[in-house]
């Protein structure tokens, strides 16, 4: 990792860290609400290896491919619509009650 990323993730935890503990949910072991810092540093791998892993999939199967069709839309459409359903139910009350 190099030295600019690590200081962001540095940057991250802390905030992260602050706001748990400003919503007391910081327990005394140092844990937030039972999720590890190496949890909060995995997701950004996790996007990595997906998007690495659908690139090849294109790649190697081809973008006509009826098995990669059947798979985007059978597995992977309906969880990107769930995430973003869920993402709005949060955002949009949220900027409401702001106004």
């Amino acid at each position: 990792m190099n030295p600019v990323h690590a200081r962001l993730v540095r940057r991250a935890l802390v905030a992260a860290g602050a706001l748990a503990s400003t919503l007391g949910a910081h327990s005394a072991s140092g844990a937030m609400m039972g999720v590890s810092r190496a949890a909060f540093v995995a997701w950004p791998l996790v996007v990595l290896v997906g998007v690495v892993a659908g690139l090849l999939a294109s790649m190697l199967l081809g973008p006509d491919d009826a098995r990669l069709e059947w798979t985007v839309a059978n597995i992977t459409s309906p969880i990107g619509n769930l995430w973003l359903r869920l993402l709005l139910m949060v955002v949009l009350p949220l900027v409401f009650s702001a106004l």
